[in-house]
């Protein structure tokens, strides 16, 4: 994964739309990322009802701007109640 002396950070992520389009976004960068959903089987998706989708781990060198990502992502609401995707690209 990521070496020692680069610890990941953890940004909370609220629901998996977001993940995936981000996913697509660091990719496109080439940012290293690693997804952690916090879905489990065995309680039906209870910690992701309290909790949100999951987090995204990323070495210290990219934090901020993963979090500016992230917040373009938000604020673009790629999850619209029409069901419809977003008109523009949040992050270009």
């Amino acid at each position: 994964m990521f070496p020692v002396k680069k610890r990941p950070t953890v940004i909370p992520i609220d629901q998996e739309i977001e993940a995936a389009y981000l996913e697509s976004v660091l990719k496109d960068r080439r940012i290293p990322y690693v997804f952690v959903s916090y879905y489990d089987s065995a309680y039906a998706g209870l910690f992701q009802a309290q909790n949100g989708w999951g987090h995204v781990e990323v070495p210290l060198d990219y934090v901020d701007e993963v979090e500016n990502l992230y917040d373009q992502v938000k604020k673009a609401g790629l999850a619209p109640s029409n069901g419809e995707p977003p008109e523009t690209d949040p992050c270009e």
